[in-house]
């Protein structure tokens, strides 16, 4: 029950955000300024709230899902270009698609939904996981989107994209969040309880902007246009129910920790991450594919997740 009443709460949410697009209380101006807000300053305060709720647990479980998420983003790369070459994914268009099977929604959806199944400490475990993520889509996703876009032609080849810009995008402030949440956590240091608690006050408005703003966007989203581009649906099967599904199954014989399993499962049957559709701005001929493959992903999740987490139990 747990489960569906926490579903409900979220899909209500998303139908305001909908409902204040169709409004034009919310804009895509808008989204975009919350977003990053988001992304820079609430997410980056409500991990470094979580890591307080894992204080004392087993050290060796965080260095395990570190390692796991090392892992898992240099497995994937592989898993998903193999997967665009067998779908015979035009040339122009792999890096998108490969690119939303690497990267999953974890801000917008997969916090939101780990918090208000498992709690702070999952957040804090979620986000250990997924440090990686950052490395590998600013050096070996944008390389490539780049590198496909500069053999069509639509752009020359960039030489100030600097070593030192690429870190700065590379080591935000999610990053240091993480970081910082990590350390607290190895050396068992605490925050000043004023700190503590202006970090969760911040921190916790993350959940419900963030899925107003996944509404609202999904409000400027065509449906129709994924009629001439199949693929989408295919991919989108494959990100939403074959890769949790596979997951579940094949963890769940060794993985004793319900949470630890919930959280896998659930990152892994997320939508595509919205930063792919604005990296993707740039390049006409990947900026389609890139902007509907996370539309149709997001809304196709409304239904997939629901049921992901029931088989869940």
């Amino acid at each position: 029950m747990h489960i569906l009443s926490t579903m409900a709460m979220l899909m209500l949410t998303l139908a305001i955000g909908y409902g204040l697009n169709k409004m034009q209380i919310l804009d895509e101006q808008t989204n975009r300024q919350l977003s990053r807000l988001i992304v820079d300053v609430t997410t980056p305060l409500l991990v470094i709230a979580s890591v307080a709720s894992a204080q004392g647990d087993d050290t060796t479980k965080v260095m395990g899902l570190l390692y796991f998420g090392m892992g898992l983003y240099a497995t994937m790369p592989i898993i998903a270009y193999g997967l665009v070459r067998l779908l015979k994914v035009e040339k122009y268009h792999r890096a998108v698609y490969a690119g939303a099977l690497i990267f999953s929604n974890n801000v917008f959806m997969a916090f939101p939904i780990i918090k208000a199944l498992y709690g702070d400490t999952a957040l804090f475990y979620t986000s250990v996981l997924h440090m990686p993520f950052n490395l590998v889509f600013y050096t070996l996703q944008m390389q490539w989107m780049r590198r496909l876009a500069e053999k069509d032609g639509l752009i020359s080849p960039v030489k100030s994209d600097t070593l030192r810009h690429r870190l700065h995008l590379i080591f935000n402030n999610g990053i240091f969040a993480v970081v910082i949440a990590f350390f607290l956590f190895i050396t068992g240091t605490t925050l000043p309880h004023v700190l503590q608690q202006t970090a969760a006050f911040i921190g916790n408005t993350t959940m419900p902007l963030a899925m107003l703003i996944v509404g609202s966007s999904m409000a400027s989203y065509s449906l129709s246009a994924i009629a001439q581009e199949p693929k989408i649906v295919l991919f989108t099967f494959v990100r939403l129910v074959v890769f949790p599904l596979v997951a579940y199954i094949f963890f769940s014989s060794f993985v004793q920790d319900p949470m630890v399993l919930g959280i896998i499962t659930v990152t892994l049957g997320m939508p595509a991450a919205n930063i792919l559709a604005m990296a993707a701005a740039p390049y006409d001929n990947q900026n389609k594919i890139a902007t509907l493959m996370v539309g149709f992903s997001t809304i196709a999740a409304m239904v997939t997740i629901p049921l992901m987490l029931l088989v869940m139990g």
